[in-house]
């Protein structure tokens, strides 16, 4: 199975045969989780499920116990090198395209895994969870060597990454 982030620029056509560019597929959906079947591409169409997660910011409800910055606070002190400029000026910044726009924060993935082997909200937190598991295999592949085996029993290969689990 796989699961990837979705391209802003994919055709998606749904179960009744209707194609659409992605954003304005996931603008003609309600507003909460979009969880179905679809077939992805133009040319050569690959069937897969398709997750749609809403912005987080604007479904998070906004506390209002946070205590404001108060007037006069240092928080723009930078120590060791000169101050730059406030607001957008002088920082880079990566220009998005009108079609990831157009999602407005919305997150989409794909996955070929059935809703019974991986739930929508497994998904999301699995994607959220992937840089952290490629730090691990980053660890283990020079100090646990992992791409070499001492045996080529699968049940001795599995023994030995548990024992790299609890070291």
């Amino acid at each position: 199975f796989w699961l990837t982030p979705a391209r802003a620029n994919l055709i998606i056509t749904d179960q009744k045969g209707i194609r659409r560019d992605l954003p304005s597929f996931v603008a003609s959906r309600p507003t909460e989780m979009v969880d179905e079947w679809v077939w992805v591409g133009a040319d050569k169409q690959l069937f897969c499920r398709l997750l749609v997660f809403p912005d987080e910011e604007k479904a998070r409800p906004v506390k209002k116990d946070q205590k404001t910055r108060v007037q006069g606070s240092r928080h723009d002190v930078q120590v060791g090198r000169k101050k730059m400029a406030k607001g957008n000026k002088g920082r880079k910044r990566i220009q998005t395209s009108p079609q990831h726009r157009r999602l407005k924060g919305a997150l989409v993935l794909l996955t070929n895994a059935p809703a019974s082997r991986l739930s929508a909200q497994q998904a999301r937190t699995l994607l959220r969870l992937r840089w952290q598991i490629e730090l691990i295999w980053k660890l283990w592949k020079p100090y646990g060597k992992v791409d070499c085996w001492r045996s080529e029993k699968g049940m001795r290969i599995l023994c030995e990454v548990l024992s790299l689990i609890h070291i």
